[in-house]
């Protein structure tokens, strides 16, 4: 009886490593797009700032410079601005900030149907 009871417990024990080591990687998983990116509905450090009426900002697909996404403002005639306000991604770039040190940016933008 007593040879029974070692046994069913190292089955239970082993049992229990089973379940614990599939389950981890399943747990991994699960917060893979939990961070904005491409694949969301809104960039990651983007929001949308001003979007009056007759204006739309869109996370698009339809065009792009790269990766397959771009920021969108489809506007009709409308006298107020429309706009993406991003944060302040400088702390992502680096840990320090120095004086007087200019930060280069640059970007693509497409326009269509302006001043017509």
């Amino acid at each position: 009886m007593k040879n029974n009871s070692k046994i069913s417990r190292w089955w239970i024990s082993l049992f229990s490593i089973i379940l614990i080591v599939v389950q981890n990687p399943v747990q991994a998983q699960s917060g893979i797009n939990e961070f904005g990116s491409f694949e969301q509905n809104l960039p990651s450090y983007w929001m949308k700032g001003a979007e009056p009426g007759g204006a739309t900002l869109s996370w698009a697909t339809d065009d792009s410079h790269s990766m397959g996404r771009s920021l969108k403002i489809e506007k009709s005639t409308t006298p107020e601005a429309a706009m993406w306000e991003s944060e302040n991604m400088v702390d992502l770039w680096s840990e320090r900030h120095f004086k007087n040190v200019d930060i280069d940016m640059g970007m693509y933008y497409k326009t269509s149907g302006v001043n017509t």
